[in-house]
């Protein structure tokens, strides 16, 4: 299972990783909304992580935008 994680933040983003790994999960972290637009589309993600605290987030493009990339 892989899951994509907006995010900035080292914490978080070690303890995400710690915690995927022990349940067989991979962890991609990613610093902007195209990113994970493009992991999304790319890939096999089943969860997504926001940080809320990332600069310059907007969260309307993310759902959208994932959504579509998303779409069968």
């Amino acid at each position: 299972m892989d899951v994509v994680l907006l995010s900035n933040d080292l914490m978080l983003t070690a303890s995400l990783e710690h915690s995927a790994r022990r349940v067989g999960g991979v962890v991609k972290t990613v610093s902007d909304v195209d990113e994970v637009i493009q992991r999304c589309s790319s890939g096999d993600v089943r969860l997504v992580v926001v940080d809320l605290s990332v600069p310059k987030l907007d969260l309307d493009t993310l759902l959208t935008q994932t959504r579509q990339a998303t779409a069968p």
